[in-house]
């Protein structure tokens, strides 16, 4: 909701129009990459807590080589200014959790752990509510 009045916001602390007005752009079209970006951040943490940080790190990496490419096409290629910085972060950010939840996937010793939710998820709930 508050990124939602980002240029309402910026405005009424007397920022420039314009760089609200940019701004607002950039925040709405990332909005998904945060969320995408929180997933990451929690499935990371899962896989250090197991002790297999390494393919977070690696996942980290192939995704920001990936997010020049992305930033040249959309900014440069396309021509889309700030809201193509926008898409490449929302892309690089869901590139990320996608090669984080394959390998996640294949890995014998957690594969029982990790799964789409489905009526195991809702086991028990009512003694932890």
């Amino acid at each position: 909701m508050v990124f939602s009045q980002t240029k309402f916001i910026l405005e009424s602390l007397g920022q420039d129009p314009q760089v609200a007005h940019y701004a607002h752009l950039y925040v709405n079209t990332y909005l998904p990459g945060l969320y995408l970006l929180g997933q990451f951040d929690m499935l990371r943490k899962f896989l250090n807590c197991l002790q297999k940080n390494t393919v977070p790190l690696k996942a980290i990496a192939i995704g920001q080589v990936f997010h020049v490419f992305w930033s040249w096409l959309f900014v440069i290629k396309y021509e889309y200014g700030v809201v193509g910085t926008g898409y490449a972060g929302v892309i690089s950010n869901g590139s990320i959790l996608i090669i984080c939840l394959i390998y996640t996937s294949m890995l014998e010793d957690i594969k029982e752990g990790v799964f789409w939710p489905d009526s195991r998820s809702f086991t028990g709930i009512q003694e932890y509510l």
